[in-house]
């Protein structure tokens, strides 16, 4: 068998096959690393929202009844978020004013 011509000739058609599929999966790799760190990030252009921010750091209350929520799984959703948040250990009532002054600094 390993006087086979066709036995090599597999053997090295895999070989071959190997190296080329390493050789272009690194290639790919560099040129993705290569272009990450030549291409700079896209910035966001805040100028189109700053109206709606303004309004909402003005009166958060009133731009959330303005816009009204006539969708109740939202408000359920909502809810359900808030009662999660104020179960974390952060937001306990029962914190020793040490915690809190040590959270502070």
């Amino acid at each position: 068998m390993l006087e086979s011509f066709t036995f090599w000739l597999t053997v090295l058609g895999t070989l071959v096959g190997y190296l080329c599929v390493s050789i272009g999966l690194r290639w790919h790799r560099e040129k993705a690393e290569r272009r990450s760190r030549e291409l700079p990030g896209k910035g966001f252009d805040v100028s189109t929202i700053a109206p709606q921010i303004r309004q909402v750091q003005q009166d958060q209350l009133g731009v959330l009844r303005a816009r009204g929520h006539s969708n109740p799984y939202r408000t359920r959703l909502l809810a359900v978020a808030r009662c999660l948040i104020a179960g974390l250990p952060f937001f306990s009532r029962d914190r020793s004013g040490r915690e809190i002054r040590e959270h502070n600094n």
